[in-house]
């Protein structure tokens, strides 16, 4: 199952997604090479921050949207 997710995760390319270059495997363990996010996890900023101002919250929600929206297109290319 995850082998599935991480190939169709590598199909996917714009820039509202981590990117994923290359994928190793062992017989207990996946690793993963990913493109890398200085921001860090959206999560980790919700939990430091705490709430975010109504500016904040919209330029997040529309990146989010923007990346949903292309993954639920089908679409390969930025």
């Amino acid at each position: 199952m995850i082998t599935k997710e991480i190939h169709n995760m590598q199909k996917l390319h714009h820039h509202n997604l981590v990117q994923i270059f290359e994928v190793m495997e062992s017989l207990t363990r996946h690793f993963i090479v990913m493109e890398y996010a200085p921001g860090g996890e959206l999560f980790h900023i919700i939990q430091t921050k705490g709430r975010f101002n109504e500016a904040e919250t919209k330029f997040y929600f529309l990146q989010i949207l923007s990346a949903i929206e292309h993954m639920a297109s089908g679409k390969k290319l930025q």
